[in-house]
Parts: structure tokens; C-alpha cells; sequence
């Protein structure tokens, strides 16, 4: 049955999500549109590299903190269903991934949902960023995109491993199929001739976050 309150709820949680003070930063402090500048991606790494680490470290805990944990504990106060809950995290991952403010363009989520998952699951969080630093440091893999990418595809496998609630397992899942998904339309399609030029695309998208395998000549585009 359709409840009134509850999709107003959502609907809140998705416009929520899709504040990008990312945007309202770079636009009157930097000047620029990030839209338009680096890889196109209003995520906190194009943020960075084009306002310096001082905006960054004003930034992080905001996606972090505010977007990702506070609407979870706000919810656990209010003592709403831990369904309801995790539906509301979703939604703002979902906005943040694709703003209505942006044309519905956004960051990746990742800042986000690690705050989400820190609230809801310290083990899993816990686990993933330890995975992180032994993929960066031991094993040497310098690529962060892939090692997201690695950590987000275990949150499930933890989840079943941890012997997590059902509804922990449920986020798990959605949250690591809405970051697939915005992974690989992260960006508009070019102008391409053939089709092996799009699975080759679609693959570094969803390895690499990127269109091309070479991490600085992406990143260094003006």
C-alpha cells in the first residue's frame, strides 16, 4: 500500500543527497565548473586537484559525516524501521550519484556510503578499509579505483561472513550495484566508430572509473 509519509521521506532523502557543496565551492571560491574541468566528475578527487587539499579536508567530512552518518543516526533517533533506514541511505547515495541540481551528474558515493556503513556495520567498514590499506601498501596495488572497486564487490561477501542482519546484507548488495551502475555510466558516450571501442570503454569504466587505463593522463585533462 502506498504510504504518503514514507515516500516523502525518500523523496527528502534523495534531494538531501543531492546537495553538492562541491559545486557552490569551486563555482564562487575556485571560479570554475568542475562539470567542465578535469575528468568532469564532481567527486572530492577532481574537487582537490583543482581547489588544493585545504577545500578537501573542508569537504571530507561533510560527505563523510553529515551526508553519510547523520541521516542514519537522525533515523535510529526517531526510531524508524531498520528497513526504512537503510531505504533512506540508498536514496542518498542515489542522489548523490545523480543530482537533480547537476542534471542529475554527481560524485561516486564512496565518501557517502562509508560513512552509512560505518553507522550501520563498524565491523564490515572496519574490514573494508583495513583491505584498502594492506591492497595500497603490502600488495602494492597504487590504482585506488580498483581497490574501491574490490571493497565494494566483498561488502556482500562480509556481510554473509560477519553473520550481518538482513537488512545490513541488503545494503550491501544495492549499494555496491548502485556503484557498478554509476561506474559504468559515469559519463556520456563519445562520438565512437565501432563497438569495440565501447566494450573497451565500459571495461576500464568499471576496473578503472575511467575511460582510458592511464590514470594521470585522465586525470591531468583540461
Amino acid at each position: 500500500m502506498f504510504n504518503v509519509e514514507i515516500f516523502f521521506i525518500l523523496l527528502g532523502s534523495y534531494l538531501f543527497g543531492s546537495i553538492h557543496p562541491i559545486l557552490i565551492i569551486s563555482k564562487y571560491f575556485g571560479k570554475i565548473n568542475l562539470n567542465e574541468k578535469g575528468t568532469k566528475n564532481i567527486g572530492l578527487g577532481n574537487f582537490v586537484k583543482h581547489m588544493g587539499k585545504k577545500w578537501g579536508l573542508v569537504l571530507l567530512p561533510y560527505e563523510f559525516g553529515i551526508k553519510g552518518c547523520l541521516p542514519i543516526i537522525i533515523g535510529e533517533e526517531l526510531q524508524l524501521e531498520n528497513q526504512l533506514i537503510l531505504n533512506i541511505s540508498i536514496m542518498v547515495i542515489v542522489g548523490h550519484c545523480w543530482s537533480i541540481f547537476n542534471n542529475f551528474k554527481g560524485g561516486r558515493g564512496i565518501l557517502a556510503g562509508s560513512g552509512i556503513l560505518l553507522i550501520i556495520s563498524p565491523i564490515i567498514f572496519f574490514v573494508s578499509l583495513l583491505f584498502i590499506i594492506l591492497g595500497k601498501y603490502v600488495m602494492r596495488l597504487n590504482d585506488s579505483a580498483l581497490l574501491v572497486l574490490l571493497a565494494i564487490i566483498l561488502l556482500p561477501i562480509w556481510g554473509i561472513f560477519f553473520g550481518s542482519t538482513e537488512n545490513i546484507y541488503h545494503f550491501s548488495i544495492l549499494f555496491c550495484l548502485v556503484i557498478l551502475i554509476k561506474r559504468l555510466l559515469s559519463n556520456s558516450l563519445p562520438n565512437l566508430k565501432n563497438k569495440s571501442d565501447i566494450k573497451n570503454i565500459m571495461f576500464y569504466r568499471l576496473i578503472y572509473d575511467r575511460d582510458i587505463k592511464n590514470r594521470n593522463k585522465w586525470k591531468n585533462q583540461h
